[in-house]
């Protein structure tokens, strides 16, 4: 983080590392098996998160286990982190975030998704955790947010990811302060998701062919930082992949790779 006489930056790093609850070998038949080992994995993770260097972490699919190493870890560095878990009782990870000094964490919140789709049915227990972050008289508003995997020919009136989208981004304005949302969104640019957000005025902070995934062919983008018009955001470069790329492998813990982005008002 650095900071001129009038404003700060803010970096801010997004992760989906992949819940161990998640993993079916036989969906990485490229993988050696030995990458899935947690006692393994779990120490690269953290690893990569720390790497980042990034004021603000936003974290995906973690587990309590993975948590309480994270949040140890990260402590030593001077952040400070919070996870909220999903609201489903079949659902064992959620979303964390981690400040570090000097931005502050003063304000934590969740919303947990209606999925009002009108019809009955189990609710996703799809979460969106809420940070407020201050450095001087500067706030912002971080959300994390995984929003629910859909095959795509789900028609759009059972999507339940574009519900969860448009009920985010309608509690935005009630916050009145520059906003970043991060996650993943299982949804590429064009989808009925990330217009959603494009129409309520978030821009991406990475161009469109930064890829973030693979695991079903072919690489394509389903991670995103967002951003409101009072910021200006400045990518980070990310690994290139493309569809042979392995994930996860010795180096890259989890089937997505992150996003990193500065900011600055």
């Amino acid at each position: 983080m650095s900071t001129t006489a009038s404003s700060p930056t803010l970096t801010v790093a997004t992760y989906n590392v992949l819940a161990d609850s998640y993993i079916k070998p036989e969906h990485y038949p490229r993988c050696d098996l030995d990458v899935f080992v947690s006692e393994k994995r779990h120490p690269r993770i953290i690893e990569r998160v720390v790497g980042f260097n990034a004021d603000v972490i936003c974290l995906q699919e973690v587990e309590s286990s993975l948590f309480a190493l994270l949040a140890e870890r990260l402590s030593l560095l001077g952040y400070r982190s919070f996870w909220q878990k999903k609201v489903s009782r079949n659902k064992p990870d959620g979303c964390v975030i981690s400040v570090r000094a000097p931005w502050r964490l003063i304000g934590e919140s969740s919303l947990a998704f209606s999925d009002n789709i009108g019809s009955p049915g189990e609710k996703s227990g799809h979460i969106a955790s809420f940070a407020i972050v201050a450095h001087g008289d500067h706030r912002l508003l971080v959300i994390n947010t995984h929003l629910k995997w859909e095959p795509l020919d789900t028609p759009r009136e059972k999507k339940i990811g574009l519900v969860q989208a448009i009920e985010l981004v309608r509690t935005v304005p009630a916050f009145a302060i520059p906003t970043i949302v991060c996650g993943d969104f299982n949804a590429e640019h064009g989808s009925s998701v990330l217009n959603t957000f494009q129409n309520a005025g978030f821009a991406d902070a990475h161009p469109h062919n930064t890829f973030t995934f693979n695991t079903s062919d072919p690489a394509r983008k389903i991670d995103f930082i967002l951003h409101t018009a009072e910021l200006c955001a400045t990518p980070h470069a990310t690994p290139a992949i493309d569809d042979a790329t392995v994930l996860p492998s010795d180096t890259e813990p989890s089937d997505h790779l992150p996003l990193i982005a500065s900011f600055s008002f």
